[in-house]
């Protein structure tokens, strides 16, 4: 699973004294000596910090005759954090929103993993959430639909940011979360072994040959090899709305009926955000089409595209 804000992501953890800043600058536009004033920084410090934030998408930054002004930045989760610092002034969202406490935040929102984390910092970051009624009142958490905003926004940034690092320059992104990221580019490029061949360009491996003007490939951190299942689900992942990507992935499961696991092809589904469109396949193909919503084709019509596969009906 995904580990955010480890390396190289760690640079986007927010510090104490950055979230202080920010609520500062929620306030008014201050030039960076105001800044150190106000922080009690030195200006230097308050010069460093603002590079910081700017490089993590919350500040910008423009020339005021000698000196530099910093104001919010307009990038949808600046203005996310912003909004729920102002809206709940007295919760101190410098203790809470610390490198492994946002760690926590992002797995209660998000449902990520991380059994990676030490033990001690888990419970530190636990006991510090506890001690400002995040974790002591669940309904608090969960009904904060201004953190779960910022939290989206700016997990929404973080991986966008790491996927511009290293995809290809002409790589044109699918989907992405964190260190996931599904993307496409034109044909005659060749990538590293990193990068793995999926959805339709992988499909030939399993009796499925389709000629495309593109080619889709996966990225994961630590992953080398992608499962019939991992790309059923970025086949569908392509363009959701499609009939012909819906064919595609339906001709896959039936060409591979006694390889593919219904269970992990569920599981993988509600990681992606899809698994209500996996569950309505599955019941079209129970049904032999008579449980059938947009985009899965007419059964006769699968039928006819299925033959050319060696799938009968």
């Amino acid at each position: 699973m995904i580990h955010i804000l480890r390396q190289p992501l760690e640079r986007f953890a927010l510090t104490k004294s950055e979230v202080s800043a920010l609520r500062h600058l929620s306030e008014r536009a201050l030039t960076i000596s105001e800044l150190a004033a106000t922080l009690g920084k030195s200006t230097s410090l308050a010069s460093q910090m603002t590079r910081s934030l700017q490089g993590k998408g919350f500040v910008q930054t423009q020339r005021k005759g000698m000196s530099t002004l910093a104001s919010i930045a307009q990038n949808n989760h600046a203005q996310a954090l912003i909004d729920l610092i102002k809206n709940e002034p007295d919760v101190p969202w410098e203790e809470v929103l610390t490198y492994s406490a946002m760690n926590l935040l992002f797995e209660r929102f998000e449902h990520l993993d991380f059994n990676e984390r030490s033990r001690s910092t888990r419970w530190r970051a636990t006991r510090n959430l506890a001690a400002h009624g995040m974790l002591s009142d669940p309904s608090r958490v969960a009904s904060n639909g201004r953190l779960a905003h910022f939290l989206d926004a700016y997990w929404d940034y973080v991986a966008r940011a790491f996927a511009l690092e290293v995809l290809p320059t002409d790589a044109a992104i699918i989907w992405s979360r964190g260190y996931r990221i599904l993307f496409r580019v034109g044909r005659a490029r060749k990538l590293p072994s990193r990068f793995l061949k999926t959805a339709i360009s992988a499909l030939p491996s399993f009796g499925v040959q389709l000629v495309s003007e593109e080619e889709y490939y996966f990225y994961a951190k630590g992953i080398d090899s992608l499962s019939l299942e991992d790309v059923i689900i970025h086949t569908l992942l392509v363009d959701p709305t499609s009939q012909t990507f819906a064919t595609y992935a339906i001709i896959a499961i039936l060409k591979n009926s006694h390889k593919v696991d219904f269970q992990s092809l569920m599981q993988k589904a509600g990681e992606y955000g899809i698994e209500s469109y996996v569950g309505s396949i599955k019941r079209y193909i129970d049904s032999k089409g008579g449980d059938r919503s947009w985009p899965l084709p007419p059964w006769d019509e699968l039928k006819e595209q299925a033959l050319d596969y060696g799938v009968g009906l």
